[in-house]
């Protein structure tokens, strides 16, 4: 991930249209041979998509003379790759420059991946929370190291303990070295589609020993939450996640999305979207506009980490609707609610002394920093592994206290 292609993979997820020459300037390139050199660095980003199967971010530029669309280099790149334009100015030329640029700037890939989302989440900034940061992160080599410098350590689930459903190597045994110093150790976690006492039976299962109030989730957020909105918007609301799954937990009168209720609900909540299709999204999206209802997404990450890739998770869908100007009410991180229950659990401890940990610098960082936590980026095992967190702490300006390879 380089700083020009991190910087492309923005501007392509904001709707941005940059010349070659702006695109240059942007980037220190200068006169003589600015286009060459900014053309080969496009010529870059497009081998890197086509390699990860990906539409072109290269798609965005405009050059003069070409009807908005991009040189006529990109369309023999493209060709050279593999990839079926037609004509230069043909119609299909202009359809597959459009594809890309939709794809980027709006649309939830089947296979979202880490450059999709850093992008997207970047994008979505002027909705998220500000904070202040430090202008460099110092590193350490662990939580363990951490012990004496904070007295809480409020962790992420995904990214730091688990990636899916397999536990991080070595976060059991770093979660239990901090709880043996006495420090408290709370999960904040924006998984909504089980109940709380799932989550813990998982964390138990893989070794974490983690006391009820310990575990912070959206969901409950969102149980508290639901009495007051359901009170403004009465009658039956519509559940969005997982096929089977349970209720109970949650307030109200709540049951599973079908047809009649995508007409009928009074509001819905989005818990999940295991089974969540671009076509449900695309219906969701018609009845919303036929006839506005509130929202609930009780999970606002865009993506999640498994084993193999990423996961499509509830946020993706959540900012499309708000991006139609649908109201929707984030519930979990980076959002303030997510940090203010957290503070509830943790009396008299200042947030300076707490530390937000987490793999997600859009939620984790900058929700903790917002918040006034301290706050912890783990590289190795979530959104960012693989790569070199330098540019994206340039790209984005968020920038932890701490980096950390892994627990």
């Amino acid at each position: 991930m380089t700083p020009f292609g991190l910087d492309l993979a923005i501007r392509a997820a904001r709707g941005e249209r940059p010349g070659y020459a702006a695109l240059a300037a942007a980037h220190g390139l200068r006169p003589p041979g600015q286009i060459a050199a900014v053309a080969a660095l496009l010529e870059a980003t497009m081998v890197e998509d086509a390699q990860a199967g990906r539409p072109f971010r290269a798609a965005i530029l405009t050059a003069k003379g070409q009807g908005g669309l991009p040189a006529r280099g990109f369309f023999a790149a493209a060709r050279a790759l593999s990839r079926d334009v037609g004509p230069d100015d043909g119609a299909e030329a202009r359809a597959f420059v459009q594809a890309a640029r939709d794809w980027w700037a709006g649309a939830v890939p089947d296979a979202p991946d880490a450059l999709w989302a850093l992008a997207r989440y970047q994008a979505l900034r002027p909705s998220l929370p500000d904070a202040a940061f430090p202008a460099a992160p110092r590193i350490a080599g662990g939580l363990r190291d951490l012990a004496d410098d904070f007295d809480a350590f409020v962790l992420d689930a995904y990214g730091v303990l688990n990636r899916g459903d397999a536990p991080i190597p070595g976060a059991a045994a770093a979660v239990a070295a901090l709880q043996a110093r006495g420090r408290r150790v709370l999960v904040l976690t924006n998984g909504a589609s089980q109940p709380p006492v799932v989550a813990q039976a998982k964390y138990a299962q893989w070794g974490f020993r983690f006391a009820p109030e310990d575990i912070v989730a959206s969901r409950g957020l969102a149980a508290a939450a639901l009495p007051a909105m359901m009170a403004a918007h009465p009658g039956s609301w519509a559940a969005i996640g997982p096929v089977g799954m349970t209720l109970a937990d949650l307030p109200g009168d709540l049951a599973p999305l079908d047809a009649r209720r995508l007409a009928t609900a009074a509001g819905f909540v989005f818990l999940g979207a295991q089974a969540w299709t671009d076509a449900a999204q695309a219906a969701l999206e018609d009845a919303l506009d036929r006839r506005p209802r509130p929202v609930v997404c009780a999970n606002p990450d865009l993506v999640a980490p498994l084993e193999g890739g990423f996961s499509r998770e509830p946020g993706a869908f959540c900012h499309r609707l708000a991006d139609r100007g649908h109201a929707v009410r984030f519930l979990g991180k980076p959002f303030a609610e997510a940090f203010a229950a957290v503070r509830a659990r943790l009396p008299g401890i200042a947030p300076h002394r707490i530390a937000m940990v987490g793999d997600s610098p859009h939620t984790d960082i900058l929700g903790g920093a917002a918040a006034g936590f301290a706050t912890v980026l783990v590289t190795g095992h979530g959104l960012l592994r693989g790569a070199d967190p330098a540019p994206v702490l340039a790209a984005t300006g968020i920038v932890p206290d701490v980096l950390i390879p892994g627990p």
